[in-house]
């Protein structure tokens, strides 16, 4: 829907179209120096196993039939850690759903997967990566790029042999300091793998991962906006697309406040107001309901497992998140902070550390 003012008074959520992520299981592989799952390590703490079961799944398709404008099979966990992923798969082609998405790092992408992604006409899979040269993927993911190469070139080889466009790969990089004199060499990489996209965007800093220095918000922020000026021309060269590179403004931190240009979708002049809370739901493994992928230490909107989409909808929780976002009641700070909208906004509370509680 293009009339934002339209969208956000809407509160039959059967009018709307949602982007859906979904973690079929909780847990990662891997722990990524910048990544909230290394906290646990960290801070000695066990994490908890959660699986999504099947039927819950499918309850959330037959719910939202008709309403889901895309859907993402991972937000946050590695999704082929589930054992069951390829039945996830399967339940997922019963339904009409228009664009499907798979986030990973790529790593137990192996050949019986990367065929049934294929076969089933998912249509994107995201692959996140912080570097080309070995050492520097290394130190950011702990584990060796060989495997993750090895594992992309399968996944073309299969869909060459069903002479198939989809699913379109796409590189997902966060831009860090150790890795910034690589994004050029990212973009060639991702022209030798027949990667058709590219999406950078800035780390989020969490409190306790010790990565504060690597944010380019601390850096010369000239210097900065020269390198990504060079990534989207090598880009544009190979013909790679590039779907986000977040620039700072005038190439200087003293614009407080200043809105981006690129893909400034959800922020408006009339002071912060977020679309989000009608057009995406996050679904925990376990069922829980979030409205964005920023929602972070805050009460979720309710559990799917036990109650319907309306039910929690029309909720006293979600209405006054609505509320908030309609200017017609306080909003949280978690909003007014969201570190989320470092595309967006170049302050210093989009760029400081956050506070994640685990639970």
């Amino acid at each position: 829907m293009e009339n934002y003012n339209e969208l956000i008074n809407i509160e039959d959520w059967r009018k709307l179209k949602f982007h859906i992520g979904l973690d079929v299981i909780s847990i990662c592989n891997l722990k990524c120096r910048m990544c909230y799952h290394t906290l646990f390590e960290k801070r000695g703490l066990e994490q908890k196993r959660e699986v999504m079961e099947l039927a819950l799944f499918e309850k959330i398709l037959k719910e939202f039939d008709g309403c889901i404008e895309s859907m993402y099979l991972s937000c946050s966990a590695e999704p082929f850690m589930n054992p069951d992923f390829v039945e996830f798969l399967n339940t997922l082609m019963k339904y009409n759903v228009p664009n499907t998405n798979i986030v990973t790092n790529g790593i137990l992408m192996l050949d019986n997967v990367c065929e049934r992604i294929v076969q089933v006409g998912i249509t994107r899979v995201t692959i996140s990566i912080e570097g080309v040269i070995p050492k520097t993927y290394e130190y950011n993911r702990g584990v060796s790029i060989d495997k993750l190469l090895d594992n992309i070139e399968t996944l073309n080889k299969i869909k060459q042999k069903y002479n198939s466009k989809k699913p379109k790969l796409r590189f997902n990089v966060i831009m860090m300091r150790s890795n910034l004199e690589e994004l050029i060499e990212i973009v060639e990489l991702a022209d030798r793998y027949c990667i058709d996209e590219l999406d950078f965007r800035h780390i989020v800093l969490i409190k306790g991962l010790d990565v504060h220095n690597e944010s380019l918000y601390y850096m010369d922020h000239n210097y900065v906006n020269s390198v990504m000026d060079k990534v989207i021309k090598r880009a544009r060269e190979l013909e790679v697309e590039v779907t986000q590179m977040p620039k700072f403004p005038n190439g200087t931190k003293k614009n407080k406040n200043i809105l981006s240009q690129i893909k400034s979708i959800f922020v408006k002049n009339k002071g912060f107001q977020c679309s989000k809370p009608w057009m995406y739901i996050l679904f925990a493994p376990n069922g829980e309901v979030k409205p964005c992928f920023g929602w972070i230490n805050e009460e979720s909107m309710g559990n799917i497992a036990n109650n319907t989409f309306d039910e929690i909808w029309n909720s006293t929780r979600y209405k006054r998140l609505r509320a908030e976002h309609r200017h017609k009641a306080e909003m949280r700070e978690l909003c007014k902070k969201c570190s989320y909208l470092s595309s967006q906004r170049y302050d210093d509370e989009a760029f400081k550390e956050i506070e994640v509680n685990l639970v």
